[in-house]
């Protein structure tokens, strides 16, 4: 009876740390893109960035859509959207990771390729 016991303990505080795991990654980051494949016109050029993180969810800006994505307790990052440039029909695509108060991604789509570098502020 008693290791019953235990085992419901254990399943009951499991979902808690996990919960709680994903909440310091919530938060203000900014810092710079970087372009790695394509050019403008098609790619717009590079720069300051800042994303804000709330409740594991946010929405970079990529053309004239956003990309839902979303960040998983362990820190990392995944999402994609459809999206229309001119008269195309392509998807774009975040992958990264945050750690350490740093946040890495990339967004990817047909024609071009970023790398994010980003601290939380």
């Amino acid at each position: 009876m008693l290791g019953l016991w235990r085992v419901a303990v254990t399943l009951v505080i499991l979902p808690i740390a996990a919960a709680t795991a994903a909440e310091p990654l919530d938060g203000a980051y900014a810092g710079q893109s970087s372009l790695l494949r394509g050019g403008p016109p098609t790619c717009p050029l590079p720069g300051k960035v800042s994303w804000t993180i709330t409740d594991s969810h946010f929405t970079p800006n990529w053309y004239k859509s956003t990309i839902p994505a979303e960040v998983a307790a362990n820190g990392s990052i995944k999402g994609s959207v459809m999206y229309t440039y001119g008269s195309k029909t392509s998807t774009a695509a975040i992958t990264g990771s945050i750690a350490n108060g740093a946040l890495e991604a990339d967004i990817e789509s047909t024609g071009c390729k970023y790398h994010y570098s980003l601290k939380k502020i």
